[in-house]
């Protein structure tokens, strides 16, 4: 996967594929960056297919406002071979705010303007999670993750 460790799990619907760090990792970052399997995208990403997770994150007192994966706009891609290939995954930049109930596709990326979400500061968030919600179906959702940071 993109020349480094990833990850990819079947989401069951209520499932999560969750990450836990240490307090403080998201004290004075902007944003959450990952990338996302989408598959044979076909002729100008015509094919793509996403799952719909719901992005979140949180703390150990709670989570804040989650934002569907497929209300944000992928902000590059990469094809998994080289060359002629169509096989690709797509990066992801989802400003902090976000979480926090600003608009899914807003830029503020100013770290004085993400003090935190659902009653906690950003020093007690901890936590990120991609879950299954329901949206798009019930069925399990094949989710591939990589290259996942704050910045």
């Amino acid at each position: 996967m993109l020349g480094g460790p990833g990850m990819c799990a079947r989401v069951a619907n209520g499932g999560a594929l969750a990450l836990k760090a240490w307090n403080g990792v998201f004290s004075n970052a902007v944003a959450l960056e990952f990338w996302t399997y989408v598959g044979v995208v076909g002729w100008e990403g015509t094919n793509a297919t996403i799952p719909d997770i719901t992005v979140s994150i949180g703390g150990d007192q709670g989570g804040c406002a989650p934002v569907r994966l497929m209300n944000l706009k992928p902000t590059m891609f990469q094809p998994k071979c080289v060359p002629f290939c169509a096989d690709y995954w797509w990066r992801y930049r989802v400003y902090l705010p976000v979480f926090g109930g600003a608009w899914p596709r807003s830029v503020i990326n100013n770290p004085a303007s993400f003090q935190g979400c659902g009653g906690m500061s950003s020093w007690q968030l901890n936590q990120i999670q991609f879950r299954h919600d329901g949206y798009g179906g019930s069925g399990d959702k094949y989710f591939c993750l990589d290259n996942l940071s704050l910045s």
